[in-house]
């Protein structure tokens, strides 16, 4: 076995870490699960893998305390199973690297850093799981470099044909057809925690400017605008369907006439005033309209099954003690 016993792969290995394999198993951490190439997953190490996983998923650290014993056990499998598989796929992908641009890991970092209210929680939380920042940015490099790896690994094996293009449009009648298509700009006050009566009063008054034609749409959208999204683009939601706006705003919107300003009108989320500048009815495309996103859906598609495999097949050719590991300690403090 050219990893255990001194091979060329175990002294590579010896190279990049600065310590032999003998070293590694000597250490062994109290709250051993698993092992992976020798390399330990503990008790912690589980723990931060649920914190992530139940983060990244909008849960806060109260609701991830009280979630059902029987989820819970279903999570620790899951994430067992993600831990193993990333242990396999960052030895193969540390053997052979490739470039990772820090811009990627910026962009990973502040994805998750955008599920916490502030930076002051999200340290705290951090530190709740034994890591800083710097930590942690190393933890996500880490699986942005794995995710390079895999993609690398997988770009010669993924492609698609005209053939397999056509084949998909023509066996997906559901799928050509083009759902009814709004596009609109608003102005928008929330009504959650005020006076609904004042909100009320404060858009009939952007109301009558509008009406007076002393301020544009696009200056009253960023001056009196609560959407901070779309107040940036002068009110513009862009094209949207049925299916992503709320039912009570989608009525009042299929009421209007494109190219008028429609008169203020209440939801539940609050008060809008809202131009219809298009309308587009349900209709059927063609097969050179669709075929660029057929293509991309396919990749995309195979792209997933092809990076699957490889992740089967490094855990395959890795080193996993015990076989069938369980989300429990095997070796306690």
């Amino acid at each position: 076995d050219l990893y255990l016993f001194h091979g060329p792969l175990s002294k590579m290995v010896d190279r990049m870490y600065g310590r032999g394999i003998e070293a590694q198993i000597a250490e062994v951490p109290t709250g051993l699960i698993a092992t992976v190439n020798t390399w330990p997953i503990t008790v912690a190490d589980l723990d931060r893998g649920i914190w992530e996983y139940c983060t990244v998923r909008g849960m806060e650290i109260e609701e991830i305390e009280e979630i059902d014993p029987r989820r819970m056990e279903v999570i620790r499998a899951v994430v067992l199973g993600d831990l193993i598989n990333d242990l396999a796929v960052w030895h193969f992908a540390r053997l052979n690297p490739v470039p990772v641009d820090d811009g990627e890991v910026d962009a990973a970092l502040a994805q998750i850093r955008g599920h916490f209210p502030s930076d002051e929680i999200f340290l705290a939380r951090l530190a709740a799981q034994g890591m800083d920042a710097a930590a942690f940015r190393e933890h996500v490099a880490d699986q942005v470099h794995q995710r390079r790896w895999l993609e690398a690994k997988a770009a010669p094996y993924v492609t698609v044909s005209d053939e397999e293009v056509r084949a998909w449009f023509e066996g997906d009648e559901v799928s050509r057809l083009v759902p009814e298509r709004w596009r609109a700009r608003q102005i928008f006050m929330a009504t959650l925690g005020k006076d609904a009566a004042l909100v009320r009063k404060e858009m009939a008054k952007v109301a009558a400017i509008l009406a007076g034609a002393t301020m544009s749409f696009e200056d009253a959208a960023e001056k009196y605008s609560e959407d901070e999204r779309s107040k940036r683009a002068g009110g513009d939601l862009g094209y949207f369907t049925r299916q992503r706006m709320p039912e009570d705003f989608i009525r009042a919107v299929a009421a209007q006439e494109p190219g008028k300003l429609g008169p203020p009108f209440q939801t539940k989320l609050g008060w809008h005033i809202v131009e219809v500048t298009d309308h587009l009815a349900e209709r059927e495309a063609g097969f050179e309209e669709m075929r660029d996103e057929i293509h991309a859906y396919l990749t995309t598609q195979k792209r997933k099954d092809v990076i699957s495999q490889i992740v089967r097949d490094t855990r395959a050719r890795s080193k996993i003690w015990p076989p069938e590991p369980k989300p429990e300690a095997i070796l306690e403090p």
